[in-house]
Order: structure tokens, then C-alpha cells, then sequence
């Protein structure tokens, strides 16, 4: 179950600067989020340590997602659309049909 989720609130650079301590307490406090503004354009973030933790946990992941489809890709390089395409119906065909026996087994008096 996931906890509490900070809120996200914006704040001018100049405004940080000068409440520097009560917004550090409020990102620790795991509280609020601060997306920086200066001259009305966000340029930072200041988050939590935890937050920093979980971005970089989730930056890993998405590196391993790319690389397995990477892979793929230099599996079917030589392949037509069309050819991947049958290969994959073929597949799917053959699963649906290995879950058909086994439902059919379960299903089946003993």
C-alpha cells in the first residue's frame, strides 16, 4: 500500500531563497514538493531525498524495459512487418490453445 503523496506546489526562486528553511522542512516532512519558477519558468525541483531515491529506482526500470525491446529488435531485424506479425498470431495461437487443454483437464471427471 503506498503512503501519503505529497502535494506539488510551485514557488518563485526568490520566495525559496528567502523561506529556505520551511521549505526544506516541508520537503522533508515529505509534505510538499516544490517545482521552481524563475520569471514564471519552471528550471527545479526540490524533493525529497526519497523522492530522488524512487526516481532513480524508476530511471533503472525504464533502462531494463528498453533493453529487452532493444533486444527484440535485433531479434526480428531481418523481418518484414508481415513476417513478425504472422509469428506473433502463431504465438498467441498456440498459447490460447495450451490454455484450452488445460482448462479441458481441469474440467475433466477423474
Amino acid at each position: 500500500m503506498r503512503g501519503h503523496e505529497a502535494v506539488t506546489q510551485t514557488v518563485a526562486a526568490s520566495e525559496a531563497k528567502r523561506n529556505w528553511s520551511k521549505v526544506i522542512n516541508r520537503v522533508v516532512s515529505g509534505e510538499v514538493r516544490f517545482v521552481v519558477e524563475k520569471h514564471g519558468a519552471p528550471v527545479a525541483g526540490i524533493v525529497s531525498a526519497s523522492d530522488i531515491e524512487r526516481l532513480a529506482d524508476l530511471d533503472a526500470k525504464r533502462e531494463r524495459d528498453f533493453e529487452i525491446l532493444e533486444r527484440f529488435g535485433r531479434a526480428f531485424r531481418d523481418q518484414t512487418t508481415e513476417q513478425i506479425e504472422e509469428a506473433v498470431a502463431q504465438a498467441v495461437a498456440e498459447v490460447r490453445a495450451e490454455s484450452r487443454r488445460r482448462a479441458e483437464r481441469q474440467l475433466a471427471p477423474e
